[in-house]
């Protein structure tokens, strides 16, 4: 199975049918950071935990600035189910044929979804990545904590100079005609995700 992107490499672009509608990756990166969530199954005891803190957590995510998408293989009637029995705000995606959870390394043995998440940046690059035993989950107030701490660029607040990320090669400041400064806690790309992956 794949590892799936590292931190700092560009997180595969996807467009899947959700309870929401189709999303694709790219596009809801152009207001929010995202926060992909890959769980095993609807309204299983550990999943239905971890998915319900999300929900009563939510404005804490967006007051961050990233937006919750959570998904696996399940069917678009099953998630509806799930969402509707327990109140889930956020769009929940039938990632049908498994392409995007083996994408991102969230593909287990005998095609089980791994727990997973990836916090993708509006530059569309992989920020902070987790995968869990089926029967760990990481609580809301712990990513509070970890996404507080990574400076995410918002709407409107993107400035080239001060998001290089350490090790990049960054073009000279339309301003300034230097080379912007590194940073270890963003990244200079401003490009969306590289690869696409179509449902």
């Amino acid at each position: 199975m794949g590892k799936g992107p590292e931190l700092g490499q560009a997180a595969p672009d996807f467009t899947l049918d959700s309870t929401a509608g189709p999303i694709r990756l790219a596009e809801r990166l152009e207001s929010n950071a995202v926060l992909l969530v890959f769980y095993p199954g609807d309204d299983t005891p550990v999943c239905t935990r971890q998915l319900c803190d999300y929900r009563d957590n939510l404005e804490v995510f967006r007051e961050l600035g990233v937006d919750v998408l959570a998904l696996n293989p399940q069917s678009l009637e099953s998630h509806a189910s799930f969402a509707e029995k327990h109140d889930l705000p956020f769009p929940i995606l039938s990632d049908a044929d498994g392409a995007v959870c083996k994408a991102y390394g969230a593909s287990g043995l005998l095609g089980m979804t791994k727990r997973a998440l990836f916090l993708i940046d509006r530059a569309g690059r992989v920020r902070y990545r987790q995968v869990d035993l089926p029967i760990f989950r990481r609580k809301a107030d712990e990513l509070r904590d970890v996404i507080a701490g990574l400076g995410l660029d918002r709407p409107g607040t993107h400035s080239q100079e001060t998001t290089c990320g350490a090790g990049s090669s960054c073009p000279p400041s339309a301003a300034t005609g230097r080379a912007s400064p590194p940073s270890s806690r963003s990244w200079c790309s401003t490009a969306t995700p590289t690869s696409t992956i179509r449902a």
